[in-house]
């Protein structure tokens, strides 16, 4: 058993940490280049869904850029969610630095983006309706923090989930190892909680995309 069931954050105790690297770059790279119709198909299928999901929250004309992103943002991350699952290896999606600059790579270049575009939508948007005027400096204020703070929400939730996720795995495993015979219901409730980890991971990059595609909707 671990000494500190935080060990598995620790990126020294992980030797997969540069296959994980390599092989999430090598995947993003040459998925558009692989000869299989199969693969191909599923690939293009999966990215028309995603692109349309993205549409109904933004124009795909005017935000074909900010589109695409959102795209590789959910791939990436479903990418990176699914190998840490991995034996021996570092999660990082479970780590802030890494979940917050994932975001703002993503969130940063699509609000310059739309800034460029509609800037005074922007402005006035951060206004709501009706307000006395003796308040809208205060209001102004309040909505420009509050919009700026939303890529730090997303990445506290992205991390808190998935660091619940391995730590609930790594215990019931424990618990299985330790038992001196083998327990069905830990056996079950091991299984059953990877297959909700291999969910989450999949669903936490779909969230992450759907919230900055309905945050960048609101400009």
């Amino acid at each position: 058993m671990m000494n500190n069931i935080f060990n598995q954050f620790d990126p020294s105790n992980s030797f997969l940490n540069p296959f994980i690297y390599s092989a999430t770059l090598t995947l993003l790279i040459t998925s558009s280049h692989m000869k299989t119709n199969i693969t191909k198909s599923i690939i293009s299928l999966l990215t028309n869904n995603l692109m349309k999901e993205n549409s109904s929250n933004m124009s795909p004309n005017s935000y074909k850029m900010s589109n695409q992103m959102l795209t590789n943002t959910f791939l990436m991350t479903a990418i990176l969610n699914l190998m840490a699952l991995n034996l021996y290896s570092w999660s990082n999606t479970s780590h802030l630095s890494f979940n917050i600059s994932l975001i703002l790579l993503t969130w940063v270049p699509i609000f310059l983006l739309i800034m460029s575009m509609k800037k005074k939508h922007f402005l006035i948007h951060l206004i709501p309706p009706s307000t006395p005027n003796l308040l809208v400096p205060f209001m102004f204020m309040i909505e420009l923090v509050s919009f700026f703070i939303r890529p730090i929400t997303l990445t506290m939730r992205l991390t808190a989930n998935m660091i619940a996720g391995h730590i609930m795995i790594l215990l019931n495993s424990n618990l299985i190892l330790n038992s001196n015979i083998f327990n069905f219901f830990p056996s079950m409730a091991f299984t059953l909680l990877s297959i909700m980890e291999l969910l989450v991971a999949i669903l936490q990059a779909y969230i992450i995309m759907t919230l900055l595609s309905m945050f960048m909707s609101e400009i």
